[in-house]
């Protein structure tokens, strides 16, 4: 009787966070969602992947975890401690990076194959988005707050 007490009080407590309306973005499981997609870009290899990962279960796991330990760090911290603040991609010889800055900035970097990079940096402003070379130079507007428009174009 008394380990059915302990449990009650653990479930509503466990209840409590999850029922809050806030259910953190499952970092955890999207790291596994795009650990099965970057396996392979044939759908079958990324088929039998997600079937062993179901049947092992890495998702189950990995959405328990999210659900009963990140997800609640994140509630009261307002960081999950397994998101990423970095995105990398790379397509026909053209590699994407983007970070966000610890003062809430976006650098962004294009590198083309032939090893030429070009970095901006994304800051919003009173008046919309700029964008800045590294060294801090005006390249643009990327968003006018007084418009709504968002306007994005290549610079050579």
């Amino acid at each position: 009787m008394r380990k059915l007490g302990l449990f009650a009080i653990l479930f509503a407590v466990g209840m409590s966070a999850t029922l809050s309306g806030c259910y953190g973005n499952f970092s955890l499981v999207r790291k596994a969602y795009a650990f099965n997609k970057n396996v392979s870009r044939n759908k079958f290899v990324q088929e039998g992947v997600f079937l062993v990962m179901s049947v092992i279960p890495v998702y189950g796991v990995a959405a328990a975890a999210d659900a009963i330990v990140l997800n609640t760090i994140e509630f009261w911290t307002g960081k999950n401690p397994v998101a990423s603040n970095t995105y990398h991609e790379t397509r026909d010889g053209v590699t994407a990076d983007a970070k966000v800055l610890p003062d809430g900035r976006m650098q962004l970097s294009l590198t083309d194959a032939s090893g030429v990079t070009k970095t901006t940096i994304l800051a919003k402003e009173a008046d919309g988005i700029s964008a800045r070379a590294e060294d801090g130079t005006f390249q643009g507007k990327v968003a006018d707050a007084s418009t709504g428009t968002v306007l994005i174009t290549p610079r050579d």
